[in-house]
This record gives structure tokens, C-alpha cells and sequence, in this order.
């Protein structure tokens, strides 16, 4: 068997930080990986992603573009040309071109990579087919993959790791599920001119965020002519002359040329024999403790399959702690998630730091939050075809109104959001705010002058 300092089985985001950080440590370093490297942020999620967004900003930009006096081709519907296959071909050279570039930059560092199926062979040995590999330690980062549900008719659905394969957009799309994954794939397939229905178990969108947020989220979808069917379960797809039939327990029905489900993700940890290993899992979810331990003290593990947040930036900070601790002799390192920024990439983007109000009052007690809010319309959508809103609020708590909430719907939100990440991380409050000197006029400037 090879012998190395460390084995990473998973070579997307978390798994990358541990690896390349190691290495720079000196650690002699093993990295497994089914696919392409980059896992699903590069490949699947966050970047193909992202990319879009902007395909669908520039979409908006021109609808709206006729509002300010410009007259370009384009009426008050989705009627200019917009060659998707052209722009499928280009995001896709742009995603694998990544991956191509983290190869050499992985031999450059003098990780070893080994494409194929990790299985644990023992607590200190995994295997690629036929051969096995043994390690000083072993991180765990397998990633996640979509989930399924088990009803009648589900393959007749796909999923987001399906759509970015698509090379032209269908005419109607029905989305189950109305968390990130969805409400992201909804905006932008709307504005590439798709019909959309959205179908949850929920009664909003987006059950993770703020209430009020959410309802003014609601107003977002009605404005862009995305129908959003809540309090909805499903119990079956089935053909239809047009595409699949979506069927509720209450007997409601919906037709569409394609069917995706996004109703979360689960753990990718069936395939790795955990248990031959010692590993406990939980629902699927790697057990760990806030230094990113397993139950075997030599086995570590970062990113979703953890159960911790999942976002690529918790990962990697996760994976370069973890590295700076087992390597770099700093052994107080650890990640620290209580504010995390996120963002929902939306047109208009959703984003938030820390409690919603309801979390908050639960934290706190009721009589100890303060909350202010303010949701109006902002200049860039002066003049437009279809003006979006903003809606802003602050979360506070205790005697001296601790910032322990940030919420932010509307143009900025994507960038702006990380500033105040870093003021609350130091414990910022409410009269912080105030005493910044607000950029006027801007819309970031209405979170530190709320009253």
C-alpha cells in the first residue's frame, strides 16, 4: 500500500482546502475524487450558477432599458433573441476550464489525485477499485448530492445537476421545492423566458429567512409572472400530452414540458463504508465535533455531508482550519459560523447574516429584540417596466441592541451583505450603525440610518 500523511476523499470545495493547505504544510497529501474537481460549486451549483444570474441580469436590464428612454428590440414581453445554446456552449468552457486548471495547480503542489470511488477499507485505509491506500489521517469531504423524493412517477423529474447539461431552455418548467436551489433556478429560467410554477409543501418561499423578507419575496415572484403554488404536496408525476403532470394529495394537478425537483440535497456518504471505518453517521450526516473530529480521532470531515451549513465558503473555512491545526500548528483553530453571511441569487438577490425576528425572540425573549425595518422602491427601478422592491431590516438584542440580524432583499444585497459581516463578527450595534457615515444615495445607506 501507498502510505501518505492525510487522505481527502472529496475533491469539491471543502476537500480542496484541506488538501491544498496541508500541503503547504509539507504534508504528503492524497486527494480521491469521483469527477471533475471542483464538486458541485464549480461544476453543478454555485459557479453555472451564478453565471446565469448574470445572463438573466442583463435580461432585465434590457426589458427595463425601454422605462429610461432607450429603445432597443425589445417590447414589454420576452421577445428578444437570446441564443442559449450558444451560451450553454460558453458557460460550460468557462466551469471546465476551472477544472483543468486545478489539475496542474494540484500537481504544482505535490498532491497526488486519484480518480474513482473511495470505499473505507479500514480506520487508516481507503480503496479505488483495487487498490488501497493507508494515511496517518483521512478527511472526509464527500459533498452531497440532490434528493429524490419516493413518489410515483419521480423519474420522470429531474434535478439541478441535470438542467446545466440542458442546451436549450424548455417552454414551461415546474419546480417542486422553493428553497435556494429552486427560487435561483426559477429567476433565471424566467428571464431566459421559461414559464414557471413553483410547488412546495411551504406557504412561502424560502422557509429559512425572515418572514417579512419572505412575504416581500412573494411580491418578487408575482411581479416576475412566476406562480407560486404553496402548501402543496406532491404524491406523483405522470406523462402528459404536453411534458408531466404534477399531481397534489388534495387532487390539484399542473402541467409542463419538464419537471425538476429541488427539494434539498442529502449527504453523498451511502457508497463510502463508513461503518467499516468506525464513522458515525446520523441520518446520513458524518457526526463531528466543533474541531471537525469523527468518532475515530485520526478521521476528520468538512462540508455539507457534515450536517453543517451548507455553503462553499463554510467549507473551505472549515477544510483551512482544520489543516491549520493538524499541520500548521495552530491548535486553537476552528471554524466559527455564528454570523454567515448568504445569499440567494434572485433578481432582485436575498441576502442575510445571523437570526431572523422568530429565532431571535426565541434566543432572547421577545421583550429583548428590537427590530427595524424599511421597504420602499429604490432609484435604479425609477423609471422601470417592472419596478422591484427593497425591503431592509436589522435585528437587535439585549439593553445595548447587539446587531444580530441582518436582512436584506433587493438590488446590492449580494455585495453589500459582507461588510456587515464583518462588523457584526466584532459585535457592531445598533448605535455602531448609526455613527457610520452613510454613502448617499445608495441603498446600503438605509441599514445604518433605520429608525
Amino acid at each position: 500500500m501507498d502510505k501518505f500523511d492525510v487522505i481527502v476523499v472529496g475533491g469539491g470545495s471543502g476537500g480542496l482546502s484541506v488538501a491544498e493547505r496541508a500541503a503547504d504544510y509539507g504534508a504528503k497529501v492524497l486527494l480521491i475524487e469521483r469527477d471533475r474537481i471542483g464538486g458541485a460549486c464549480v461544476n453543478r451549483g454555485c459557479v453555472p450558477k451564478k453565471v446565469w444570474w448574470y445572463a438573466a441580469g442583463h435580461a432585465a436590464a434590457l426589458k427595463d432599458a425601454k422605462g429610461w428612454g432607450f429603445s432597443p428590440q425589445v417590447g414589454d414581453d420576452f421577445d428578444f433573441n437570446f441564443d442559449y445554446a450558444d451560451f450553454a456552449q460558453r458557460r460550460l468552457n468557462y466551469t471546465n476550464g476551472i477544472g483543468d486548471w486545478y489539475d496542474g495547480y494540484l500537481e504544482g503542489k505535490g498532491i497526488t489525485r486519484v480518480v474513482g470511488d473511495a470505499v473505507m477499507a479500514s480506520a487508516n485505509s481507503v480503496k479505488v477499485g483495487d487498490v488501497e491506500y493507508s494515511a496517518e489521517r483521512i478527511v472526509l469531504s464527500p459533498g452531497s448530492e440532490p434528493i429524490v423524493p419516493p413518489v410515483a412517477g419521480a423519474q420522470l423529474g429531474v434535478t439541478s445537476d441535470d438542467v446545466f447539461k440542458w442546451d436549450a431552455m424548455p417552454k414551461s418548467v415546474i419546480l417542486i421545492g422553493s428553497g435556494y436551489i429552486g427560487v435561483e433556478l426559477a429567476s433565471a429560467m424566467k428571464a431566459f423566458g421559461v414559464e414557471i410554477t413553483l410547488v412546495d409543501m411551504v406557504d412561502k418561499p424560502l422557509p429559512a429567512f425572515d418572514d417579512d423578507i419572505r412575504d416581500t419575496f412573494v411580491e418578487v415572484l408575482e411581479k416576475e409572472g412566476i406562480v407560486f403554488k404553496g402548501s402543496v404536496k406532491v404524491t406523483a408525476l405522470s406523462e402528459a400530452d404536453n411534458g408531466v403532470r404534477v399531481t397534489a394529495e388534495d387532487g390539484q394537478s399542473w402541467t409542463a414540458e419538464k419537471v425538476i425537483w429541488a427539494v434539498g440535497r442529502k449527504p453523498a456518504t451511502a457508497s463510502l463504508n463508513l461503518a467499516v471505518a468506525g464513522v458515525a453517521v446520523e441520518r446520513g450526516f458524518i457526526t463531528i465535533d466543533e474541531w471537525q473530529k469523527t468518532s475515530v480521532d485520526h478521521i476528520f470531515a468538512v462540508g455539507d455531508a457534515t450536517g453543517q451549513i451548507a455553503l462553499t465558503p463554510v467549507a473551505i473555512a472549515a477544510g483551512r482550519r482544520l489543516a491549520d491545526r493538524l499541520w500548521g500548528n495552530k491548535p486553537q483553530r476552528k471554524l466559527d459560523n455564528k454570523y454567515v453571511a448568504t445569499v440567494v441569487f434572485t433578481h432582485p438577490p436575498l441576502a442575510m447574516i445571523g437570526l431572523t425576528e422568530a429565532a431571535a425572540k426565541a434566543q432572547y425573549g421577545e421583550a429583548n429584540v428590537k427590530v427595524y425595518s424599511s421597504k420602499f422602491t429604490p432609484m435604479r427601478h425609477l423609471m422601470s417596466v417592472h419596478p422591484m422592491p427593497v425591503h431592509v431590516k436589522l435585528v437587535c438584542a439585549n439593553d445595548n441592541e447587539e446587531v444580530v440580524g441582518v436582512h436584506w432583499l433587493g438590488e446590492g444585497a449580494d455585495e453589500g451583505i459582507q461588510g456587515f459581516a464583518i462588523a457584526m463578527g466584532m459585535g457592531a450595534t445598533k448605535a455602531d450603525f448609526d455613527n457610520t457615515i452613510a454613502v448617499h444615495p445608495s441603498i446600503a445607506e438605509e441599514i445604518v440610518t433605520l429608525r
